[in-house]
Order: C-alpha cells, then structure tokens, then sequence
C-alpha cells in the first residue's frame, strides 16, 4: 500500500511521500482541476480544446507524481505541467485563430449574480475582445499575463511555473495590458457610463 498524505491548506496541497496513489490523484483532481482547465481556456480559447489538455496534463500529473520534488509547491508543478501542455499544442497543431463565442466566456468567468443585464453583456463582450486580442500574441509572452490577471498569481509562482526571471514577467504584463487598454477602450468606456 502507498503511504501518501495530503494536507489541505488554504494556498495548496503538500505532499509528505511522494507515490502514485488514487486516492491522492483524486484529491489534486477535486482541487486543481477547474483552476486548470480556467488557465487553458484562457490560453487557448476553446472550451473542447481546454477539456483535452486538462485531461492531458492531469494523465502527465499521475504518471510524474513519485517525481515531484517536494521544494515545489503542487500547485506550482501542476500548472507548470499544464503550462507545457498547452505550449506543445500550440506548437503542435500551429493555429492562431480561434472563435470565441459570448457563452464559452461566460462558461468560465466568475460573475455576481446581481449584475445588471447591460454590465453583463458589455463585460461579455470584453473578455471575447480580450481573447481575441490574446490570440494574436504569442504563447510565451502572454503566459504571464493569462497567470497574474486570471489566476492570481504572484510573480514568484509564476517565475516558478515559467521559468522566466521576475523583470520579464513584469515587463510582459505591463506592456501587455498597456496594448489591450487601447484596444479595449471602447468596452472600459461604456462601463463607466453605465
């Protein structure tokens, strides 16, 4: 029998030995496996897409989980996982466009529910401008921003899940949100006026 336990903490998992078990798998699949799956829609834009590579990274999680070294948070090794899945796809299949519809974002956004119908759409609106204005950068420069901005990151997880040193990410972030205020001008603008 493996001897593998898990202790749930408000920031992550640790792991006190590290072996296969199913009971532990389950336990990072409960946890992790929305926030993933949120990090590779916001990568890739598409919910199928998104479900695959998930699944992916979750097979990679189980098979390299006697590997993980034990300085690393989980969640950090995890998302580095899922990280690399998603830039092999990308590398893979080469596509730089994507649709992004109303209902996929909604799929994936957090909302309140007492927003008003018209912040609603225009919000909706906004992150498929968003998306698809990320769809036009590179992977590797944006990986950075899709972590600080949608997943909360702090510079340190991400340096950690990237390998990139601190000044780039803030560097990529700022330049990235600087390009994407111009071009959401419009959506930051009709938000205040209602």
């Amino acid at each position: 029998m493996n001897n593998f336990n898990i202790k749930n903490s408000a920031d992550d998992i640790s792991v006190s030995s590290i072996e296969a078990d199913e009971g532990v798998f389950q336990n990072l699949w409960d946890r992790y496996n929305l926030p993933v799956r949120k990090f590779i829609f916001d990568m890739c834009g598409s919910f199928e897409q998104s479900e695959e590579l998930a699944q992916e990274t979750f097979v990679r999680v189980f098979k390299g989980l006697k590997n993980f070294r034990q300085e690393t948070k989980i969640s950090t090794w995890i998302f580095g996982i899922a990280k690399n899945v998603v830039l092999e796809s990308f590398r893979q299949t080469k596509k730089h466009s994507r649709n992004v519809e109303i209902e996929a974002v909604e799929g994936f956004a957090d909302r309140e529910e007492s927003a008003s119908p018209e912040n609603s759409l225009i919000e909706a609106e906004m992150f498929g401008a968003v998306f698809k204005a990320l769809e036009k950068i590179e992977p590797e420069q944006k990986i950075s921003f899709v972590l600080r901005v949608f997943h909360h990151k702090s510079y340190q997880e991400i340096a950690e899940i990237t390998g990139f040193g601190i000044s780039k990410i803030k560097i990529d972030i700022f330049r990235l949100r600087t390009k994407l205020r111009k071009q959401l001008s419009f959506y930051l603008k009709a938000n205040d006026e209602l």
